[in-house]
């Protein structure tokens, strides 16, 4: 589902790094359209905002979009912390979780993840819950996620997102470098360190299109890739 894993040791190969296609729309019609044009794109990973409605909309919602990727792309979840934990397992106990790649904060309570990842078998990403360093050691310490999704504005630059992913992975924890609604030097900056430390991996950096302005096209993903 994912490309393969790398190591942070990894050095750059080639001047591209994938990143996913972000669906948020709250009705099943819009996501076959968005979903069925994402692919057709070239994007290898999907991200499906969930959390938002009702249980049983989103179960059909995330049904639909499994449908749609297929075995080809990956599907992720974002409950952005919206779901209960009880809400959390009735939901990723009613779809088929062996398509689902992860999903990003289930409950706003990192407490709860490791019984979500036990109970339906998804795996988890931290993404909100990563600010400072005794939040990573918790996270790290409860065995809470299998993939920090890192936001280095949030984090505080290139020095300080090193330092994270390097503890992450020596803790065999994937690392994705995501973006928060940054420019296009932040945009830059992240999409560098996401070659230097996962080249290999599908990032959260394809957000040029979320803005009005026109981006340069070196963070305007093509077929799905960011290209230097």
């Amino acid at each position: 589902e994912n490309l393969e894993k790398a190591s942070s040791s990894t050095t750059p190969t080639s001047g591209k790094i994938a990143v996913q296609a972000l669906i948020g729309s709250a009705e099943s019609s819009s996501i076959e359209s968005e979903v069925s044009r994402a692919l057709e794109q070239g994007y290898l990973a999907i991200k499906l905002k969930v959390a938002a409605t009702d249980k049983k909309t989103d179960i059909a919602r995330i049904q639909r979009a499994i449908q749609l990727v297929g075995p080809h792309s990956a599907l992720r979840l974002d409950a952005n912390g919206g779901w209960s934990l009880e809400d959390a397992l009735y939901v990723l106990s009613a779809i088929d979780s062996n398509h689902v790649d992860l999903v990003e904060e289930p409950t706003a309570n990192p407490l709860d993840w490791k019984k979500v990842r036990e109970v339906t078998g998804v795996k988890i990403g931290a993404d909100e819950q990563l600010t400072n360093e005794l939040q990573v050691h918790q996270l790290l310490e409860h065995a809470a996620a299998q993939t920090f999704v890192l936001k280095p504005s949030v984090i505080g630059g290139p020095s300080a997102t090193r330092k994270v992913a390097e503890l992450a992975q020596s803790n065999d924890v994937n690392v994705l470098i995501s973006s928060f609604l940054d420019g296009p030097i932040a945009l830059r900056s992240a999409r560098d360190l996401a070659m230097e430390l996962a080249p290999n991996e599908i990032h959260g950096l394809g957000t040029a299109s979320l803005f009005i302005d026109e981006f340069p096209g070196d963070v305007v993903p093509t077929k799905g890739f960011l290209h230097y």
